[in-house]
């Protein structure tokens, strides 16, 4: 999930605090904190780590594969959770953030006292996610970027205009300006130049001053397949790098980024790329840098073999570049199709089409798919970040992840497609939150499928 605004039911048979039966957290030697860690605890794994989660949602296979504390309260808990786990485990154990933790500089700070933080400071946080001194920054260094205003300002530039949010993640927070709705504005937000285009997402890994592009995907945004709508992140399609001028654009973002604001460790640069029709060469706009793991490095991951949290660890840790995190010429071979073959790795999130419950029979079809995944053992599963059976979701809330690769990104959006439209038809309705008869959670119910429409768009929040 890459979500801060939108709420999951955590009504399952667990309650706030450990997940699972872990003795103790003595085996831990890191703790990932954020909304969703499900990605960066399985890259952590793969890099040969131990890492306890804290996380808002506590997904079955993130319970499965780790200690897993759940924030029941978002993110006012996590300090007390991650004091816990540092009492517990008799030591400091280190610690670094996933989304969208950037949201609240003045909890990493806290947490920050109570352990050791690999990633970003607040201040660094704060500096880079000023959008006036991100854009400053840019216009210095002679990037292409939008123009940003205050909302009290008359804009100098000939709309269309978008109002976004300091506070908010995953495109949740931005809406065309001015607001259809006339609701008022939330405090902090700011007006960007719309900037119409591909969207695209690149990752980069920092340390003392220095940056390597990892590697870049396009960003699937508002898919109303996937449930979504307006400018909400839905997922990600990574494809080989290429060497054009795109790749060299967003190697002089990173390094324009981290000799400006200290960045360490991974981070992502979301960014708008255009075509200038004069010269016949693309122009990529950055609108917005998550100073931290983002939804994206994972397809990158799985695309690539890079192990990202090991870079991230050395980079933050040891303070350096390792020459062990160039990425392979070739996809590893714990694929099921040939290395040669894949050429794109996509993700999807599946946002619930109404107000809907978890089913045995989503549960049971999340099993079949994984099983026949050659690539689960491999860490790489078909669908990811599975809600608990019975857990009621609210329409427009993230419900799980599916991933798919192939050789090109049509088909690959092709697969994201089907398996998002068939996991949707297992979901029932929330009858508690509609006031209609109780809804059958048997693997034998179908009622769900005519209720629903998989295609209904979820708020713009």
């Amino acid at each position: 999930m890459n979500d801060d605004d939108l709420d999951r039911g955590n009504d399952h048979d667990v309650a706030a605090g450990p997940l699972r039966s872990f003795a103790n957290t003595s085996d831990a030697d890191m703790v990932i904190v954020g909304a969703s860690v499900r990605a960066a605890a399985a890259s952590a794994r793969r890099a040969g780590l131990a890492p306890l989660a804290i996380d808002r949602f506590g997904d079955v296979d993130l319970c499965d594969a780790s200690p897993t504390y759940i924030a029941s309260r978002y993110p006012e808990e996590l300090a007390e959770l991650l004091a816990c786990v540092v009492t517990s485990a008799n030591h400091a154990l280190p610690w670094m953030y996933t989304g969208a933790l950037e949201c609240h500089p003045d909890l990493i700070e806290r947490l920050a006292e109570l352990a050791p933080l690999w990633g970003n400071a607040a201040d660094v946080v704060r500096r880079v996610r000023d959008p006036w001194m991100l854009q400053q920054t840019f216009s210095r260094a002679g990037v292409a970027s939008p123009a940003v205003r205050a909302l009290d300002s008359s804009p100098s530039i000939n709309g269309p205009w978008l109002l976004k949010s300091p506070h908010s993640s995953g495109g949740s927070g931005v809406h065309r300006w001015p607001l259809a709705d006339r609701h008022t504005p939330p405090p902090g937000a700011y007006l960007q130049q719309y900037v119409a285009g591909i969207p695209c997402s690149a990752i980069f890994v920092a340390a003392a001053g220095q940056c390597r592009m990892l590697g870049a995907s396009r960003q699937l945004i508002g898919a109303a397949w996937a449930g979504s709508s307006g400018f909400r992140y839905v997922g990600s399609l990574a494809t080989r790098p290429q060497a054009d001028t795109t790749a060299a654009q967003f190697q002089v973002i990173g390094d324009t980024l981290v000799s400006q604001f200290d960045l360490v460790g991974l981070f992502g640069v979301d960014a708008i790329v255009t075509a200038n029709d004069t010269t016949d060469t693309k122009i990529v706009w950055p609108i917005e840098v998550n100073p931290r793991y983002t939804a994206s490095v994972e397809t990158i991951e799985r695309l690539t073999g890079l192990r990202a949290i090991d870079a991230h660890i050395r980079a933050c840790r040891d303070g350096k570049l390792s020459d062990s995190i160039d990425v392979p010429k070739k996809t590893p071979k714990t694929t099921k199709t040939s290395p040669e073959s894949v050429a794109c790795v996509g993700k999807a999130i599946m946002f619930a089409p109404g107000d809907v419950v978890t089913t045995r029979a989503l549960s049971a079809r999340i099993e079949r798919l994984n099983a026949i995944s050659a690539d689960t053992a491999a860490g790489w599963p078909a669908v990811a970040d599975i809600p608990h059976v019975g857990t009621p979701i609210p329409r427009g809330a993230p419900v799980l992840t599916v991933l798919a690769h192939a050789g090109d990104v049509t088909s690959v959006e092709k697969q994201l497609r089907a398996m998002t439209a068939e996991l949707a038809s297992l979901l029932a309705v929330d009858a508690s939150a509609t006031d209609t008869s109780a809804t059958d959670t048997s693997a034998s119910d179908t009622s769900a499928t005519e209720a629903m429409s998989k295609n209904a768009p979820a708020p713009d929040a």
